[in-house]
């Protein structure tokens, strides 16, 4: 680097550092109701019982800023030995967005879909082209006590099933080949369930390949003095990819309204229940919106609209694609289901080991 450079570099650090860093003094608080202990995935939870998060934008002192901006991106739980009811899921995207907050809050409902550490993503400042470094909060999620408890019935009852098994194999010649067979029509039932899941592997890539070229999906509700327009795409949800929504209000001249304010509900048909529930301010209008729908059934988008000239809604449904278990992971849990069994075989021959032998 020649003399030059270096000057050039020094006067820009100089003037230029401190203004950025005055302007990136904020940080983001986080804080869910109830206590991260007591929430449990969606469909595990009580029906209708959605995780209530608030995000706060506070300076150094930890002072509230007001007229403040926001950026959020929501990360799922990384991948498990033991997978989750929802395994396209796990380390992808839920929800991104970047706005603005003129209370320097940000709250919303959301029902967390599956076990695990969330990653969510937080920026902030005064200014949506300046905000401060990425910095990463998690929440860990724990599943539900009584998913637990099935979980650890189900191996044992696995584990019994193997120890008996190992017992009668170790008495005789004739009950030996009693629980062969009853092993062979274990390990028959698996491998089926194991074919089935590859079929629908290939099904998977052609849902794949047919969400992408899913044309987006729009809406219009017209009022006395303005139109809300929704628009997603793909026009069809699938579990383990974002949905990009858009929404904007206008006159009747085609003006954007500045200062509108956006309450979306995200409604599993279904259930009957909301899935997500929040508020978003824009300042001039238009509003952009990342999500990914994590169940395959009906949904539904409630949009409401306020501004200075009334209030209007709209509401469009669409189909979230189903989406079974890949391939690899129920092979995976097959193989550390017919392990319990095996450790139990293994059990149950050595304490017929140590019988005294019969003259």
């Amino acid at each position: 680097m020649n003399l030059r450079n270096f000057c050039l570099m020094l006067l820009f650090q100089i003037l230029f550092l401190p203004l950025a860093s005055a302007n990136n003094d904020l940080t983001v608080q986080m804080k869910t109701t109830p206590a991260a202990s007591e929430i449990s995935p969606i469909h595990n939870m009580p029906e209708g019982r959605l995780a209530h998060v608030t995000l706060t934008v506070v300076d150094k002192d930890g002072r509230v800023v007001p007229n403040s901006f926001i950026k959020v991106h929501i990360h799922a739980p990384k991948k498990h030995l033991i997978s989750t009811d929802f395994p396209w899921v796990e380390d992808t995207h839920l929800i991104e967005y970047v706005g603005a907050l003129p209370t320097g809050v940000m709250e919303f409902d959301y029902g967390f879909p599956i076990r695990g550490t969330y990653r969510f993503d937080l920026q902030a400042g005064r200014d949506v082209n300046a905000l401060s470094d990425k910095v990463s909060t998690m929440l860990s999620i724990s599943e539900n006590k009584i998913v637990r408890k099935n979980l650890y019935i189900l191996i044992a009852i696995l584990f019994v099933i193997g120890l008996i098994s190992g017992v009668v194999i170790g008495r005789g010649a004739r009950a030996q080949k009693i629980a062969v067979g009853l092993s062979m029509i274990l390990f028959l039932c698996l491998s089926l369930t194991t074919k089935m899941s590859s079929a629908d592997g290939g099904d998977h890539h052609h849902m794949m390949m047919t969400t992408n070229n899913v044309p987006a999906i729009e809406e219009t509700a017209s009022g006395s003095q303005m139109v809300l327009n929704f628009k997603m795409n793909p026009g069809e949800g699938r579990v383990g990819m974002q949905n990009e929504m858009n929404f904007s209000v206008k006159d009747k001249n085609g003006r954007l309204i500045p200062n509108t304010t956006y309450e979306l509900k995200l409604w599993h048909m279904e259930e009957d229940t909301p899935v997500f529930v929040g508020s978003f301010y824009s300042p001039d209008g238009a509003l952009n919106f990342k999500y990914q729908f994590t169940d395959g059934a009906p949904h539904e988008v409630r949009l409401t609209a306020r501004n200075t000239l009334g209030t209007i809604e709209l509401k469009k449904s669409f189909e979230v694609q189903r989406m079974h278990p890949p391939f690899a992971i129920r092979f995976r849990t097959e193989i550390l289901l017919l392990l319990i069994v095996l450790v139990g075989i293994v059990l149950g021959l050595k304490t017929q080991s140590y019988r005294p032998k019969t003259a």
